[in-house]
């Protein structure tokens, strides 16, 4: 699952068309893993850091990637899956009001009195 959206992500020099299509089938295949039934095939960390990485490659810069970036990262927190990996790709390819503005909402909104439930950089 994890090479496919890595293929997806890959494509270069193609029309926004191509690109739209292979973000549909990235986000397809996080969709299938989610359904799985098996523990063996459900997203982990590694999942959500190949689809911000894909979602940086094929969406435009633009309120439109911000927004997709976001809900993708707001996901793997709900999904308790944030590391380090996941932190590093979303600063790199997230603007960096939104990388910080999400990174201290979810703070905010995690916390259970023992402290942050997001990892420390």
């Amino acid at each position: 699952f994890h090479a496919m959206i890595k293929v997806c992500s890959s494509v270069k020099k193609v029309s926004a068309d191509e690109k739209n299509l292979a973000l549909r089938m990235a986000i397809k295949t996080v969709k299938m893993l989610k359904d799985c039934k098996s523990e063996e095939c459900k997203p982990n960390a590694e999942t959500y850091k190949l689809l911000i990485d894909a979602c940086g490659k094929l969406i435009p810069k633009g309120l439109e990637q911000q927004k997709a970036l976001e809900t993708i990262f707001n996901n793997c927190c709900r999904d308790g899956l944030v590391d380090d990996r996941v932190l590093r790709q979303f600063k790199k390819t997230a603007p960096f009001d939104l990388y910080q503005g999400t990174i201290l909402l979810n703070a905010q909104t995690s916390t259970d009195g023992d402290g942050m439930i997001l990892p420390e950089e």
